[in-house]
């Protein structure tokens, strides 16, 4: 039985496959330089605001955090009829009574006024995030989300009224916190 027209052509043409071609290996090598290239390129030109969208993706977390410490020892002074004022390890307790499912170790409550000695009741919630250049920006983040176009981040004033809002950041000589009161 003779082969059909069209493979003697395609075998005459030396395509036959599997065979390797040098042509081949050159053109991929050129589309993983290209590849490469524009990689780099696109770091380059999109990393800061890339870094920014990190920043802002921490200071949400961080300002969320605070806010449902805050409203979890709320709901706890109302259904328990006690405070939890002052009280480092609150986020354990409150997991422990079922008012939060987890909670981070570096949130915890305490009474702003009775540290600036009003003696007034109002608790606020804390979360660390460091005394980096890092932490810095994520407080600035947190500031911008907030609504805030300056940033009063050297604010040593701890009382309710030296923090603005309800939620914001502050650096307190060692750390920089976000806040959220209650």
């Amino acid at each position: 039985m003779p082969l059909p027209s069209a493979i003697v052509a395609f075998c005459a043409s030396g395509d036959v496959p599997g065979e390797f071609h040098m042509s081949n290996v050159l053109i991929g090598i050129i589309g993983v330089i290209l590849f490469i290239g524009l990689a780099l390129a696109g770091a380059l030109f999109l990393g800061p605001r890339f870094q920014e969208s990190t920043n802002n993706s921490k200071a949400s977390a961080a300002v969320q955090m605070t806010m449902q410490t805050a409203a979890a020892a709320n709901l706890y002074r109302l259904q328990e009829g006690r405070d939890t004022v002052s009280t480092y390890d609150v986020a354990s307790l409150l997991v422990a009574k079922g008012y939060m499912k987890s909670a981070s170790d570096k949130v915890r409550l305490i009474d702003v006024n009775a540290q600036s000695g009003s003696g007034q009741a109002a608790t606020t919630a804390l979360y660390d995030l460091g005394a980096d250049d890092g932490a810095r920006d994520v407080c600035k983040a947190i500031e911008r989300q907030m609504g805030r176009t300056t940033f009063a981040l050297d604010n040593f004033d701890f009382s309710s009224a030296g923090l603005p809002g309800t939620s914001g950041c502050r650096w307190n000589g060692a750390t920089h916190f976000a806040y959220s009161k209650m």
